[in-house]
């Protein structure tokens, strides 16, 4: 996808992220099944929203989370995960839609609740995810060869990015 794809996705969540840490009330906030709508007022006045996910462990533990949104510079769809700590990060992660091939997700940085990825997503894609009958992220664990797939729940996923359009 190349290297303007790249820093689409990279501004993309930086813009959501400081939408983040605004100081405004998110506007509108929906849950649909497995998904939720957040929407937050960013510095720069402009509102963000995503469709998120976050799994949880039996435990009540964040497993990982994923986000797709419209947030590139001309609304171009992105999507944001974070996988969990203990993958090769020089393999990175990725997305998994359907039969379609892997989304590669470079790894941007991590923290301790896991390691953050984002990519734009061609429209093919991103209407493929709004269809998606199965969905994973792909990781491969440090120190071994063989990747697994964490399995995304995708109940509401379409109710959910269509709701980010109204």
């Amino acid at each position: 996808m190349g290297s303007w794809w790249g820093r689409t996705a990279w501004a993309a969540l930086a813009l959501f992220l400081v939408a983040g840490r605004s100081e405004a009330a998110p506007r509108k906030w929906a849950v649909f099944d497995d998904w939720k709508i957040d929407c937050q007022i960013g510095v720069d006045k402009q509102e963000k929203c995503l469709a998120y996910h976050i799994d949880l462990s039996k435990d009540g533990k964040k497993v990982f989370d994923i986000a797709f949104g419209r947030l590139g510079p001309a609304g171009e769809p992105v999507v944001i995960v974070t996988v969990p700590l203990g993958i090769s990060l020089r393999d990175g992660a990725g997305l998994k839609v359907d039969e379609r091939p892997f989304v590669p997700l470079m790894i941007n940085t991590c923290r301790p609740d896991g390691c953050e990825s984002a990519a734009a997503l061609d429209e093919a894609t991103f209407l493929a995810v709004v269809a998606a009958k199965t969905m994973a992220i792909g990781v491969i664990p440090y120190g071994t060869k063989q990747p697994i797939g964490i399995p995304v729940p995708v109940k509401g996923l379409a109710a959910a990015i269509n709701a980010l359009r109204e």
